[in-house]
């Protein structure tokens, strides 16, 4: 019997692990653990309704052959709250491996903010990036000892949910979705030549479940997800393309901040993750019709 676990299951990214594996009948039980409930009902899903501080939750991890991890606390919340973040990003984490039994399969939901802005070496700038690099040397030992068959996964800016809180710095990523699908107007905090990286969340989510089922992971154990890179001008005309009937004006008012966190889409080697198996998104156009396909549903 395989049983996988999932952390923050109700989250964007969560709801998309959680129904492919829902889907998938190699696996013969799932736990889906988050503060709020998924609302779904399923012969072969169970629920943990609590923080990652519930006993239960450790519980499940014990139980689980499979554990992906991704609850978190964001970037801003960590920078303005760094103590409470680290419960939730570190502290959790490590207690989360440590109930774990030998050989478990841990998947972990790092982030591209370990990395340097203009480097694909772990160079982390803000409190976000510096817990889940730490996370992912803990994860890299840990399996190294035998304690976990543990994996940490870097994906990018994952879009387009619907609605997010504007107070989220990386929300203009997924509004101008929206903005040109609904027709309305935005401005957007970077300028048409700054780049980025993106990728779907069914994407990011198909990913992760390639890390929780595949055989083999290979040497590398803290991977850059592959993902495209995208000149914002070539974004809004991608879109304006996918939605020729919208309205929409997309206008520019570069933020300097804003700029040198989102907008420089620094080099990214994707060898190692292209090798174990890892695959981006198929072009631009199916990016846009694979992010507004799965962002609707929130």
């Amino acid at each position: 019997m395989t049983v996988l676990a999932i952390t923050g299951a109700s989250g964007f990214l969560g709801r998309t692990v959680l129904d492919l594996a829902l889907a998938n009948l190699r696996l013969d039980h799932v736990i889906a653990t988050d503060r709020v409930s998924t609302g779904i009902s399923h012969p072969r899903l169970s629920e943990i309704v609590g923080d990652l501080s519930d006993p239960a939750i450790s519980g499940a991890a014990s139980d689980a052959d499979i554990v992906v991890h991704l609850a978190a606390t964001l970037g801003a919340a960590a920078e303005a709250d760094p103590l409470a973040a680290r419960h939730v990003n570190l502290d959790a984490t490590l207690d989360l491996m440590a109930a774990c039994r030998p050989g478990t399969r841990f998947v972990y939901a790092s982030s591209l903010a370990v990395l340097g802005a203009t480097s694909s070496e772990r160079a982390p700038t803000m409190v976000y990036g510096a817990q889940k690099a730490m996370a992912e040397i803990a994860i890299e030992t840990a399996t190294r000892r035998g304690e976990i068959d543990g994996i940490s996964l870097r994906p990018g800016g994952i879009v387009a949910r619907r609605g997010l809180d504007a107070a989220l710095r990386s929300a203009f990523l997924s509004q101008v979705f929206w903005a040109v699908h609904d027709g309305k107007d935005i401005t957007l905090p970077v300028s048409p030549k700054a780049a980025t990286w993106l990728c779907s969340a069914i994407n990011v989510a198909t990913n992760f479940m390639h890390a929780a089922l595949a055989q083999r992971l290979g040497p590398v154990r803290s991977l850059t997800l592959p993902m495209l890179r995208c000149e914002f001008a070539e974004l809004v005309t991608g879109l304006h393309k996918a939605f020729p009937d919208s309205a929409s004006q997309v206008d520019f008012a570069p933020d300097a901040d804003i700029m040198r966190i989102f907008g420089q889409a620094q080099h990214l080697d994707f060898s190692d993750s292209l090798a174990a198996g890892f695959k981006p998104d198929n072009g631009l156009d199916s990016l846009i019709h694979d992010a507004m396909s799965q962002g609707s549903r929130t």
